[in-house]
């Protein structure tokens, strides 16, 4: 049904080539004792659970922190489709099952970003947001 295995799909001949940067592919690999390889066949999971006759590839991994500090990262898919996945927990917000347009492509590679969970958009921040310990609203 799926093929999950990175050495040999049409999409992916290089998993680094998924990441923004390898910065952000190191930053990423800290939230998660599973390997990059684990960490994206759960990323194509859980997008194959909204629409179980495509076979997802992750196209693309941007990191960001909301603005409360939260480290996240927003994944585009191949053929269709974008999410949001919070690193502290791996929770998933799906935010389109039809998107076909790259945002990350549209980002400097030398700039930082934030993402707007409402809007749906990038923004350019100066640096990460930090987290709060002592969030009233958690």
């Amino acid at each position: 049904m799926c093929d999950l295995n990175y050495t040999n799909t049409q999409y992916n001949a290089n998993i680094n080539d998924l990441f923004a940067s390898p910065k952000e592919q190191n930053i990423i690999s800290e939230y998660s004792k599973l390997s990059i390889k684990e960490i994206l066949k759960y990323m194509e999971l859980e997008m194959f659970k909204y629409n179980k006759k495509v076979d997802f590839k992750v196209k693309k991994i941007k990191y960001f922190t909301d603005d409360m500090g939260n480290p996240m990262v927003y994944v585009e898919y191949l053929p269709f489709g974008s999410a949001v996945f919070s690193l502290e927990n791996f929770t998933s917000l799906l935010l389109s099952l039809k998107a076909t347009e790259s945002k990350i492509e549209k980002l400097a590679k030398n700039k930082k970003y934030s993402f707007n969970l409402f809007t749906g958009e990038f923004f350019e921040i100066d640096k990460d947001f930090e987290f709060k310990k002592n969030n009233p609203f958690l």
